[in-house]
């Protein structure tokens, strides 16, 4: 089945426009549409903003998608499964305004303005970023630039068993792998989605959703940059916390490639399904 690689680069200035891009701040979004997690009331954190000409994405035209899941570790149930915890939403560009949208503070959050200037050692470890992310409301911006075509490996005709458990674990390695985990593919829109060691039932995922989207939580960058940003850089005098970036390289072809953490899992990715009747569902998988 045909799949899209997005091809990522760090952000080279300011944002202008509308752009397709995963992490940092909407590009206009009136802040009353930015939703809010039913479990503890905190405002989400922007995943993707992607206009609708994006390959794979099949929506309604002149609107732009917007992909938000909550991220205040320990402090939520945000891994329980229930709907509220995350959202999607299709927003016309014409309703889109100029600039990036504050992220919506109010009275009783967790992390008020006041204690966003505090500088946070780097972390040197995994369990101190997981710690962190409980303060974490703008993950890192990444840009997408475009996107290469390309065979996911999954035949049309087994294309349903990756959404049901029993049927994936009855395929072979290489039929339920096409890719064997290869990380620097585990961003990608469309296709049949690229599980984890636990398979499609972790998540929740039901068996007539489909693959619009998947989030990795390693992302690789196109081109190796001049000088990688210290882990700070983005937002840091604009009053919104950002979890350390962890930068590293990838053994197979030696490019850049930086922690995410779409998923609260360690690694695992977020797929973002859609429903026969049109509604949308975040799976998050280890």
């Amino acid at each position: 089945m045909q799949s899209f690689l997005p091809r990522l680069s760090l952000p080279d200035g300011p944002q202008m426009s509308l752009r397709p891009k995963f992490g940092g701040l909407p590009w206009g979004l009136p802040v009353d549409l930015w939703p809010r997690c039913t479990g503890c009331g905190q405002a989400l954190q922007l995943l993707a903003q992607l206009p609708s000409n994006t390959p794979g994405l099949n929506g309604p035209s002149g609107h732009a998608l917007h992909i938000f899941a909550c991220r205040w570790m320990g402090e939520c149930d945000n891994l329980s499964g229930e709907p509220g915890h995350d959202a999607v939403l299709w927003v016309p560009e014409g309703d889109l305004g100029q600039g990036l949208t504050p992220f919506p503070w109010r009275d009783g959050d967790h992390v008020l303005p006041d204690d966003l200037t505090k500088r946070v050692p780097p972390p040197t470890h995994r369990s101190d970023v997981l710690t962190q992310t409980r303060a974490r409301c703008v993950a890192a911006e990444i840009w997408v630039t475009g996107y290469d075509a390309f065979d996911d490996g999954v035949p049309e005709d087994l294309h349903f068993a990756f959404y049901d458990d029993d049927l994936f674990f009855a395929m072979e390695e290489d039929e339920a792998n096409p890719k064997g985990f290869d990380v620097r593919f585990s961003t990608k829109f469309g296709g049949a989605p690229y599980w984890g060691g636990d398979g499609p039932g972790f998540g929740g995922t039901e068996p007539d959703m489909r693959q619009v989207l998947q989030i990795g939580g390693m992302m690789f960058l196109a081109e190796t940059p001049d000088r990688l940003p210290e882990p700070y850089d983005q937002f840091r005098d604009s009053g919104h916390p950002l979890a350390p970036t962890r930068f590293g390289k990838s053994i197979e072809d030696k490019r850049i490639y930086l922690d995410f953490d779409a998923s609260p899992w360690e690694g695992g990715p977020v797929h973002v399904m859609q429903r026969p009747n049109g509604s949308y569902a975040l799976v998050e998988c280890r």
